[in-house]
């Protein structure tokens, strides 16, 4: 199910996706943003933006998570297809500008993407050298 213009049901992390990505995940920071993420097994990503009280009343805290979800839905390209995202919302979140919110999102995701692509190339050389895992010689 999606809204116009919205982002659909499909690419939004759940309730018990959200514990598993803090269970056990990486994370980068940068200074308005936490984001965590772990490989999800699926051909897509999934972002689930995470808001504290504390950041200001409801209105606001709706407003910031549909920034993130529009940063996202508009920027998949930089987001690793395969992974679950949490984007949580630090000190300050709430007054930056919007281009500054999408500046530090995508610097995150973009670093994230760079994290899970070589840790798979280095898990993939590491075992066909026979140190780690099955070899045939």
């Amino acid at each position: 199910m999606t809204k116009a213009n919205g982002l659909s049901a499909l690419l939004r992390l759940d309730k018990a996706g959200v514990d598993r990505l803090f269970e056990q995940s990486s994370m980068v920071k940068s200074r308005l943003v936490l984001l965590r993420y772990r490989p999800n097994g699926l051909d897509y990503a999934r972002i689930s933006p995470i808001v504290s009280r504390k950041t200001g009343k409801a209105n606001i805290r709706n407003r910031l998570k549909r920034q993130i979800r529009d940063i996202f839905r508009c920027n998949k390209s930089s987001f690793c297809p395969g992974a679950d995202y949490a984007v949580i919302a630090r000190y300050g979140f709430a007054e930056a500008s919007f281009d500054l919110i999408k500046k530090d999102i995508l610097y995150c995701a973009e670093k994230c993407k760079k994290e899970i692509t070589d840790g798979i190339h280095s898990q993939d050389r590491l075992a066909s050298s026979g140190k780690y895992g099955n070899s045939d010689s």
